[in-house]
C-alpha cells in the first residue's frame, strides 16, 4: 500500500483497481496531457467505490507525477517526464496489437480480450516455471527475500541464486534469463565469476531493514553486531542506529569468518554477554550458523531491502512496459 494510505486491505485492492484503470487510460493515450480525470463523484459511480478509495487512487497517481491536482478544479493528466516514460512503448505496442488482432480474427474468430486473458494466464504459468530474471546474493535467505520483494511489488517471479551456487554450479544460471540482478555490494564478486556473458547485469542498491528488537520499558535494548568486514560492520551499525535511535549497539568484525570461527565467536559471546543483550548477525555471518543456533531467540539476522530509487530500473530490466506502476 502506498505510504500515507489509511485504507484497509479490501479498500486498498479497490484503489489498486481504480489506479490501474486510470494508468492504462493515460498510457494508451485515451486520456491525453492536460485532460481532466473523472470527478470524484463520477468516479464513485463508474467504478462502484467510495470517495476515500477514489481519492487514494488519485493521490497515488499524483504522487507518481502522472496527474496534478488543481485545487477545486479537479485532477488533470500531467505533461511531465513520467508521462513520457510510461508512454514510450505506446506506438509499437499499438501496432503489434492491431496486427495480432487482425490475425486472431482471421484465423480463429476469437475475442481479443478473452484471448489475452488466456495468454496472461499462460505467461504467468511459464514465468513461474522458468523466470526470466534472477537475483544474486551472498546467502539464499537474502536472495529469496529480495525475490519476494520483487514479487510483491511488481507481480513477477524471480529466481533466487547465491554467489556460491554460481561459482560451484554455473549451469544453474538459465541461458534464457533476460537480466541478472545483484545487490550493489556483490557486483564485483559476481563479475569475477564465470557466467553467461550475454545476460545483462543490474546492480541493485539495498539498505538495512528495521530489525525486530526486544521491547523493554525501562532500559535501552542492547546489541552487538557481528560481520566479517570491519568497514561494512560500521556501516551497518550506523544504519541500525538511525533506524533504532534507542538501541545501544557496538559492532565487531570477526577475524575468522569460517563456519567454525563464526560459531565459536557466537558461543563465546553467549557465555560472556548479559542475558538481556542480543546479537545481530549480517546475512553472510548468519548463513554460517547451524539451525540450532539460528533458533536462539537472542540471535537475529540483519536483513536488507531494496532501496526505493531502484524500482524503476528493476521494472525496466524485467521488461514491464509501464514500469513500477503498471503492476496492479
Amino acid at each position: 500500500m502506498a505510504k500515507g494510505s489509511a485504507l484497509n486491505n479490501s479498500q486498498d485492492r479497490k484503489a489498486d483497481r481504480v489506479l490501474t484503470h486510470c494508468l492504462y487510460r493515460i498510457a494508451t493515450g485515451k486520456w491525453g496531457p492536460g485532460e481532466k480525470l473523472p470527478s470524484v463523484r463520477a468516479a464513485e459511480g463508474e467504478w462502484e467505490v467510495d470517495r476515500r478509495t477514489v481519492l487514494e487512487a488519485y493521490r497515488r497517481l499524483e504522487e507518481s507525477g502522472l496527474v496534478t491536482c488543481a485545487d477545486r478544479a479537479g485532477y488533470f493528466v500531467s505533461r511531465g517526464s513520467e508521462l513520457g516514460r510510461i508512454s514510450k512503448h505506446r506506438e509499437v505496442l499499438g501496432k503489434l496489437f492491431a496486427r495480432w488482432q487482425d490475425e486472431l480474427h482471421a484465423e480463429t474468430g476469437l475475442s481479443a480480450l478473452g484471448t489475452f486473458r488466456y495468454f496472461a494466464q499462460l505467461a504467468a504459468i511459464q514465468a513461474g516455471e522458468s523466470p526470466d530474471c534472477a537475483f544474486v546474493e551472498c546467502t539464499s535467505t537474502q536472495a529469496q527475500g529480495h525475490c519476494e520483494e520483487i514479487g510483491r511489488r511488481l507481480g513477477v517471479p524471480v529466481l533466487p541464486l547465491t554467489l556460491e551456487e554460481i561459482e560451484n554450479e554455473p549451469e544453474k544460471i538459465p541461458a534464457s534469463l533476460r537480466s541478472l540482478l545483484v545487490s550493489s555490494f556483490h557486483l564485483g564478486d559476481l563479475r569475477r565469476l564465470k557466467r553467461p556473458k550475454k545476460i545483462p547485469l543490474l546492480p541493485v542498491p539495498i539498505e538495512v531493514a528495521p530489525t525486530n528488537l526486544p521491547k523493554r520499558s525501562k532500559t535501552k535494548p542492547s546489541a552487538v553486531l557481528f560481520d566479517a568486514d570491519d568497514e561494512q560492520a560500521h556501516d551497518i551499525a550506523d544504519d541500525l542506529r538511525e533506524l533504532h535511535p534507542n538501541l545501544s549497539l557496538r559492532s565487531k568484525a570477526l577475524r575468522d569468518s569460517s563456519r567454525e570461527g563464526v560459531e565459536a565467536a557466537v558461543k563465546h559471546w553467549q557465555s560472556k554477554a548479559p542475558s538481556s543483550q542480543i546479537a545481530l548477525l549480517s546475512p553472510r555471518i548468519w548463513g554460517r550458523l547451524d539451525s540450532k543456533l539460528q533458533s536462539n531467540r537472542r540471535l537475529r539476522e540483519v536483513t536488507f531491502r531494496i532501496r526505493e530509487e531502484a524500482w524503476s530500473s528493476i521494472a525496466d530490466s524485467i521488461g514491464l512496459p509501464l514500469g513500477v506502476l503498471g503492476t496492479g
